[in-house]
């Protein structure tokens, strides 16, 4: 990536990061979680369909600014380095 790139994709994650925390201070049960918390509780997969829209509808502010912040942040943090293992 570009330095000019990683610029745009920087700024684009802090004007994101600012709504998405304007949002959360409606969800006082998010008040205390990191972003990667949050982004984990969103995640309605498991649950039975009608409970699952009934959630999306619920957290719908939080989820149309989560769908553009999260990729940004996974771009912007990069692969995780796994600690290595020390050799014997």
């Amino acid at each position: 990536m570009l330095f000019s790139e990683a610029e745009t994709v920087i700024a684009k994650a802090v004007r994101l990061n600012r709504q998405f925390a304007a949002v959360r201070v409606n969800f006082p049960e998010f008040a205390d979680m990191s972003i990667p918390q949050i982004r984990n509780e969103l995640n309605f997969s498991e649950l039975p369909t009608e409970q699952q829209i009934a959630m999306r509808r619920t957290y719908a502010p939080l989820l149309l600014i989560g769908i553009q912040l999260f990729p940004l942040i996974l771009e912007i943090i990069g692969p995780q380095r796994t600690k290595k293992e020390p050799s014997l």
